[in-house]
């Protein structure tokens, strides 16, 4: 999310000097643009993502020589909208009629900051559909079996699967050594043992 912040003043000079103030308090100074009453100041103002109907507004007392400050504060640095509103506001600023002079619009991320990242980027082809059917199983088209065949092992739950890679079994059989808890199972030997046998 971007923050449009505007603000319309008497001269050009004011404006700049507001730019430049605002430049050194750490807003980016590619952030802050001073729209003077140019021709090419509607394609500026456009260009700054200022709102059409504000920007109406603006260039009627651009005109007569009003100059306007324009910031687009993102996220970095923080607080960066906040500050230029704070300041902007403390200079005096023209009322121009326009009803919200700090404006939150979308950020479009640029897609050419992504090309040659990713394999998927608009390619047809990739996990999706080739003239409306689909192109059939990864592991086909690689001729990669993905998946193992199922063995039949034995569980040592019911029903269960068999865990692999245990360095020894789960439960050992039932011995005729007393357990510490009545009518319960011994536990295996680990690294250490986890149940002490009554001596």
């Amino acid at each position: 999310m971007t923050t449009i912040v505007t603000r319309l003043y008497r001269d050009v000079a004011t404006a700049e000097a507001l730019a430049a103030a605002m430049a050194g308090v750490g807003i980016p100074a590619g952030d802050i643009e001073v729209i003077a009453g140019a021709e090419d100041a509607a394609a500026r103002m456009e260009a700054a993502r200022v709102n059409p109907a504000s920007a109406a507004l603006y260039a009627q007392h651009m005109e007569s020589g009003a100059a306007l400050v324009v910031v687009r504060a993102g996220f970095q640095p923080i607080g960066a909208a906040a500050t230029a509103m704070k300041m902007m506001d403390s200079r005096q600023p023209l009322n121009a009629g326009v009803a919200n002079e700090n404006e939150y619009v979308r950020t479009e991320p640029k897609r050419e900051l992504f090309v040659g990242l990713s394999v998927m980027m608009d390619h047809p082809l990739m996990f999706g559909k080739d003239k409306g059917r689909r192109r059939g199983l990864f592991s086909t088209a690689f001729n990669l079996p993905l998946l193992s065949k199922r063995k039949d092992r034995r569980s040592v739950f019911p029903g269960g699967r068999h865990f692999t890679g245990w360095m020894g079994p789960l439960l050992s059989p039932k011995r005729g050594t007393l357990s510490t808890i009545e009518g319960g199972r011994q536990m295996t030997r680990g690294i250490f043992p986890t149940v002490s046998r009554h001596k």
